[in-house]
C-alpha cells in the first residue's frame, strides 16, 4: 500500500507548487513523455482528514476515499472534460456552418425559429434536427443527379457495363471522396467556397448576452448570417470567372475530339 502525501488547502501555494496545466495533462493521460506511466497523482484532502491509501494501480483506476471525504476529481478526469468541451464547440461550429450554407446558397429558412435553449447557445437559427434532416435530403438529392449523369454517359459509351466499372462513375466517385477528405484535412467546409470570409473577423458573443461583440448586431446568429452573404456577395464574381474559364476549356476538349 502506498500513502499519498496529505497537503492541506493552500500549502501548495505557500511551497511554490502549481497544479498541472493542459500539457501535463495530456502527457499524464499517455500523450506525452514518460510522465503518464508514473504509477500515483497526488490528492489534496481537506485538512483534518487521513491520507488517502490504495495499491498501486494504473491511473484509470477509481481512488478508495475515505466516508465523507470530498477530493478533488482525478486529473484525467478533469483533462476528459477539456476535451469534451472543445469538442462541443467543434460541433457547434460545424452545425452553424452547415445551417448557413443552406441558407445563404438556396434561401432557405426554418419554418420556426429558436428563441431559447441549447440550439440558441449554440449559435443556430433553426432546429438541429430539421437541419440535419435538410442538409442530408439535399446532399443525397445532388449526389444522385451527379451519380445518374456519370452512370448515362458510361451506358451510352459501354452499354451493359455495370455501374461501379464504368469509368465516368469512377472518376466521379474519385472526385467527391477527395471534396470530402480536403474538408476533413482543413477542419472546415467553409475553406474556398463563396462563404469563406478569410481573415474577417468572426462574429462572437458572450456566454449569457445575444448580442455580438464584433459587429454589434443585436442577435450573434443573424449577424453570423449577414456576414456569411457578405462574404457570398465578395466572392460571386471570382467563383462566377473561375467557373466560365472551366467551362471553357471543356469546351474546347469536346471541340478538339469531334474535329
Amino acid at each position: 500500500m502506498t500513502n499519498l502525501p496529505l497537503r492541506p488547502s493552500g500549502q501548495a501555494e505557500r511551497h511554490g507548487e502549481q497544479l498541472p496545466g493542459i500539457a501535463e495533462l495530456d502527457r499524464f493521460l499517455g500523450y506525452g513523455n514518460s510522465y503518464s506511466n508514473q504509477p500515483h497523482i497526488s490528492m489534496y484532502q481537506p485538512h483534518g482528514y487521513e491520507p488517502i491509501q490504495r495499491p498501486d494501480t494504473p491511473a484509470s483506476t477509481p481512488s478508495q476515499t475515505s466516508r465523507g471525504s470530498s477530493p478533488a476529481q482525478p486529473v484525467s478526469t478533469e483533462a476528459k472534460k477539456v476535451k469534451e468541451r472543445l469538442a462541443r464547440e467543434y460541433e457547434k461550429i460545424l452545425r452553424c456552418d452547415a445551417e448557413d450554407v443552406i441558407h445563404v446558397y438556396c434561401g432557405y429558412d426554418p419554418a420556426k425559429i429558436q428563441t431559447a435553449g441549447n440550439g440558441v447557445l449554440a449559435g443556430l437559427v433553426g432546429d438541429k434536427r430539421d437541419n440535419a434532416l435538410g442538409f442530408s435530403a439535399l446532399l443525397e438529392s445532388h449526389l444522385r443527379r451527379d451519380l445518374l449523369e456519370a452512370r448515362a454517359k458510361d451506358q451510352n459509351q459501354m452499354p451493359g457495363i455495370a455501374c461501379d466499372d464504368g469509368p465516368h462513375v469512377r472518376a466521379w466517385r474519385a472526385q467527391e471522396r477527395k471534396i470530402i477528405q480536403d474538408a476533413i484535412t482543413r477542419g472546415s467546409i467553409l475553406p474556398g467556397t463563396l462563404l469563406d470570409a478569410g481573415d474577417e473577423p468572426q462574429c462572437d458573443h458572450d456566454k449569457k448576452s445575444k448580442s455580438c461583440n464584433q459587429h454589434g448586431g443585436d442577435d450573434h446568429r443573424f449577424c453570423r448570417r449577414k456576414q456569411r452573404k457578405r462574404a457570398f456577395g465578395t466572392n460571386l464574381p471570382r467563383h462566377e470567372h473561375a467557373f466560365e474559364q472551366r467551362g471553357g476549356r471543356v469546351r474546347k476538349v469536346r471541340e478538339s475530339r469531334l474535329a
